[in-house]
C-alpha cells in the first residue's frame, strides 16, 4: 500500500479503500496511463469528493472499481479493500450492484428507453436482493416515493422519455439504492442538468445519505458542487491524486498550485470578484510519463526540480516549521508546498 496512505478518517469505520490503482488504455498514439498510483478511502456515512478537470482520471477510477473499463483498457495494478479485508475480482463482482452501486452522469444513457421505469427498478431488486417480482414491484414503488417522484404508481408504467432530466436522475438514484448499498458512487451526477435541478439532486443525495447512512463518492470537475457537501477531497491531475484532506482544510488552505487554480477558476455565490482566473494551458495527454510533475508546464511556481523529479505524496506538517508533527489527513504532491 502507498506510503503514508491515510484518509484521516480514524473516527469513522472505513468501508472502502482503493490503493495504488493504475489503469492503462491502448490507443493508436500509444499507451495512455489514465490512472497512476491512485489511493483513497471512504468511511461510513461520509462523502468523498474526487475532483479535477476532464481527463484527470476521476471517472476511470470509478470505472475500474465497477469493472466498467472499456475493452481497450486494463487495470495493471491496484488493491481494493472492503471493511478492512482485501478483496479479489470474484468478491468485488459480488459487491457491485449490491453493496457498491453507481449513478452515472447522463440518466437517459443509464436507462433502457424500451422498458418501463418500474420494471427496470424491479429487475435490480430481483437480481441483487432476491425478492419475488410482486415484492420487488412494491419496493420499487417505495423507492420512487423515497427519491421524491410524485404519483409513483403511474410513473412506474412510463418510459424514460416521459421523464425530465431531473426526474430521470431520481429514477437512476432509486435504482442505485434498490439493493441498500453501503457505498454509492456518483459520477458527475448533475452535469447534464440545469443549475436549479443540480441543487435539487445534491440536496436529495444529502437527505438520503442522512436517512440511510450510506457513504458517497462524488466525482466532479466542479469544486462548487462539493463545497459544503464533501467531508474529504481527493484532487486529481493527469491520472494521479495530487492533494487530499478534509474538505474544509483544502478549501481554506490549498497547498498544491493546481488546487489553488481550481478554486480561483470556480465561482462562489457569496464572494464578489471582478473575474475568474482560469488555469493556463491544457491537461497533458499521458501517453508518456513525464519524469517530473505533470503540472509543471502550467504551474506559475515550477522550477527545475519540478520538471525532472516527480514529487511524492507527503504528509503536510501541522506548522510550517515543524517536521515531526504532521496532519495525517492532509497530503500533497508538490515540491513547493512546504
Amino acid at each position: 500500500m502507498t506510503e503514508g496512505f491515510d484518509s484521516g478518517q480514524a473516527d469513522h469505520q472505513i468501508l472502502l479503500s482503493v490503493a495504488d490503482l493504475a489503469v492503462d488504455f491502448d490507443t493508436e498514439s500509444g499507451i495512455v496511463h489514465a490512472v497512476q498510483d491512485v489511493s483513497w478511502s471512504i468511511g461510513a456515512g461520509e462523502t468523498l469528493g474526487v475532483v479535477g478537470e476532464s481527463g484527470s482520471g476521476k471517472s476511470v477510477t470509478a470505472a475500474a472499481l465497477m469493472d466498467l473499463i472499456p475493452i481497450t483498457g486494463r487495470v495493471v495494478n491496484g488493491t481494493f479493500i472492503w471493511h478492512g479485508d482485501r478483496v479479489g475480482s470474484a468478491e468485488l463482482a459480488r459487491l457491485r450492484g449490491s453493496k457498491i452501486t453507481m449513478v452515472f452522469q447522463d440518466p437517459m444513457n443509464a436507462l433502457n428507453p424500451l422498458v418501463h421505469v418500474g420494471r427496470q427498478i424491479t429487475e435490480v431488486l430481483v437480481k441483487h436482493v432476491n425478492l419475488s417480482r410482486s415484492a420487488a414491484r412494491r419496493r420499487a414503488h417505495e423507492l420512487l416515493e423515497l427519491v421524491g417522484i410524485p404519483d409513483p404508481s403511474r410513473r412506474m408504467r412510463q418510459y424514460p422519455f416521459e421523464f425530465s432530466g431531473g426526474m430521470a436522475q431520481r429514477v437512476v438514484i432509486a435504482m442505485a439504492l434498490a439493493a441498500q448499498p453501503e457505498v454509492l458512487i456518483a459520477d458527475e451526477p448533475t452535469t447534464a442538468l440545469d443549475v436549479t435541478i443540480q441543487a435539487q439532486i445534491l440536496d436529495l443525495m444529502s437527505e438520503l445519505q442522512k436517512e440511510l447512512g450510506i457513504a458517497i463518492v462524488l466525482i466532479t470537475h466542479d469544486l462548487g458542487v462539493v463545497a459544503g457537501v464533501a467531508d474529504h477531497l481527493a484532487v486529481m491531475y493527469a491520472g494521479r491524486v495530487i492533494e487530499r484532506g478534509r474538505s474544509a482544510d483544502v478549501f481554506a488552505n490549498p497547498y498544491h498550485p493546481y488546487t489553488r487554480g481550481l478554486l480561483a477558476s470556480t465561482p462562489h455565490p457569496r464572494d464578489v470578484i471582478d473575474r475568474l482566473v482560469p488555469i493556463k494551458g491544457n491537461p497533458p495527454v499521458v501517453t508518456e510519463l513525464s519524469p517530473g510533475c505533470a503540472f509543471a508546464d502550467r504551474c506559475p511556481e515550477a522550477h527545475d526540480r519540478c520538471r525532472v523529479e516527480r514529487p511524492p505524496m507527503s504528509a503536510v506538517p501541522s506548522h510550517p516549521a515543524s517536521e515531526t508533527v504532521v496532519l495525517r489527513d492532509r497530503e500533497v504532491a508538490c515540491w513547493n508546498a512546504f
